[in-house]
């Protein structure tokens, strides 16, 4: 993989721990002109052939796949140049705006033979394969409560009427955008599409800072919470006829369980490796590529299309409403 990365956030910084794990053969970088500085110290610190300050300069290089790390708005116009451009494209979680975003991205990288992938390190944690195997063990599940919160350090700021994206309507915020994307994303990749949705958000200045958002399945109902005013509190719990399972980290990024079942029955569940959690999406994104596996490709973008679907489903219920709703955009911004 020759990758290029848009921006330079937490969450490159977050990337940039496991990168020399992965079969990459050369990175480089966009930045802003703006910070030109600091964005060619990033890239001599990482070991970058090139930081580029201009978008079509980065896409006509040797890359193979860009890596769109930029603030959510961005997601889909930068990814739509780029698989316009034939290249392959990793968005950030969440992967677009809405399902309508997404969905036009779909279509552009099948049109182009391109793959598309949304970094979602959830669904490629051992433990969460080990999970979904585990699950029937408890018997008929009943409820199914995944919970993710940390109080953002921007949150002071954004109560004092200094917005950062995060906490941004116009720039597809909220806290269901952001850290309860991977409570939902668990849901959803276990058990399928619920039935119906709610959300039950805490709104300040048209954005939600926290909230639950609920799911009515055939047999069991669940719930994803997710908070940047307040926590920290992270774990998840599977509670059935037969007993429960219990994992006592965030989902984003968990190793271990353990199952309770009948009387004083425990199994605990630990992987064989811990791993930074970015290293198995990014190694499974690497494979299907190198193997052209369009079965799994197809799968994980179906997966991802229907996380988007019941989310924008769900802040709308709570009345949080994005300028991508409207329109697709016709400005790019941002790095």
């Amino acid at each position: 993989m020759k990758l290029g990365i848009l921006g330079k956030g937490k969450i490159v910084s977050d990337f940039m721990q496991t990168v020399h794990e992965l079969s990459i053969e050369q990175l480089s970088l966009l930045g802003r002109e703006r910070s030109r500085p600091q964005a060619l110290e990033f890239g001599r610190r990482h070991g970058m052939k090139e930081v580029y300050f201009d978008y079509e300069d980065l896409l006509k290089s040797g890359i193979d796949t860009v890596y769109v790390a930029l603030p959510n708005h961005l997601h889909f116009l930068y990814g739509k140049r780029a698989l316009a451009a034939g290249k392959n494209v990793i968005l950030e979680k969440p992967a677009t705006s809405n399902a309508r975003e997404l969905r036009e991205l779909i279509r552009i990288a099948r049109e182009r033979g391109c793959f598309l992938f949304e970094a979602v390190s959830v669904y490629h944690l051992p433990a969460f394969a080990a999970l979904k195997q585990d699950i029937e063990k408890i018997g008929r599940l009943r409820i199914a409560v995944v919970q993710y919160s940390q109080r953002s350090s921007r949150y002071d700021a954004f109560r004092c009427g200094e917005i950062h994206p995060v906490f941004d309507c116009h720039k597809s915020g909220g806290a269901l955008m952001d850290i309860n994307f991977y409570p939902v994303s668990a849901l959803v990749g276990l058990f399928g599409r619920p039935e119906q949705i709610g959300y039950q958000a805490n709104l300040e200045r048209g954005i939600d800072t926290s909230g639950i958002l609920t799911m009515e399945y055939p047999d069991f109902k669940a719930a994803a919470i997710g908070a940047k005013d307040c926590g920290p509190m992270s774990y998840a719990s599977f509670l059935g006829e037969e007993g429960r399972i219990q994992v006592d980290e965030p989902v984003s990024r968990f190793a271990e369980y353990t199952v309770f079942t009948g009387e004083g029955g425990r199994e605990q569940y630990t992987a064989h490796e811990r791993r930074h959690r970015m290293y198995y999406e990014f190694v499974e994104f690497e494979r299907i590529m190198r193997e052209n596996d369009g079965r799994r490709h197809e799968e994980l973008l179906q997966l991802s299309l229907c996380v988007a679907e019941v989310m924008e489903e769900a802040r709308k219920a709570a009345g949080v409403v994005f300028d991508a709703d409207r329109s697709f955009g016709e400005k790019e911004g941002g790095e």
